[in-house]
């Protein structure tokens, strides 16, 4: 079960080209008829490069945090074989993503003398982003990888850059075998959700 992987977003007030996450917590969900399934992980690395629009994001297997420890224990070991396949990874580029963004700098740049004009520009950017950045790339689970296409809501507010994304993913899609008699208990479609910042660095 699980994933994640993702997102993307832009600086409203920096200029600098590379980003990285903070702040960041990543989770999934599987609804199951006698106990649905929730884990989530606090450790979801990535960078960003603006100029180019590509990514690439990390997030450790084992990090995954759940309610019950034999969950968890079973997970890593009978599931995810955490040990053999270590990391989740996402990476591509977006298109999209590297459009807006240098439409963006050219406007911030010349209007960052004027609180007022801030605000506005603010405003501005959080319309062109409330239907998300389209983003696409390799997903990498269990050692088997996967094209997706997902969408990314960014958040500009003020200095600092919100991301949220939430999709789904199979177990067939990255082998990943449900015991026949758990077939019933377990959801072949994993809700996944992703949030965090981005920092200039």
């Amino acid at each position: 079960m699980k994933k994640l992987i993702l997102f993307i977003c832009i600086p409203i007030f920096c200029f600098s080209q590379k980003y990285k996450v903070v702040d960041s917590e990543v989770s999934f969900f599987s609804y199951a008829p006698l106990e649905n399934i929730t884990a989530s992980s606090e450790e979801l690395q990535g960078i960003i490069d603006l100029s180019s629009g590509e990514f690439f994001f990390r997030l450790p297997i084992k990090s995954f945090s759940f309610k019950r420890s034999l969950m968890q224990t079973h997970f890593n070991d009978k599931y995810m074989e955490s040990d053999k396949f270590p990391n989740a990874i996402f990476q591509g580029k977006s298109d999209e993503l590297k459009e807006h963004i240098t439409k963006i700098i050219k406007t911030l740049n010349n209007n960052l003398s004027d609180n007022s004009e801030k605000s506005l520009i603010s405003k501005q950017l959080e319309k062109v982003f409330e239907q998300g950045v389209l983003v696409e790339g390799i997903l990498s689970i269990h050692g088997k990888e996967k094209n997706i296409k997902i969408k990314v809501v960014i958040n500009p507010k003020s200095d600092r850059i919100r991301f949220f994304s939430i999709f789904f993913v199979k177990t067939e899609d990255f082998n990943i075998k449900i015991p026949k008699l758990l077939k019933d208990n377990i959801s072949e479609k994993i809700e996944v959700k992703v949030s965090g910042i981005l920092n200039a660095f």
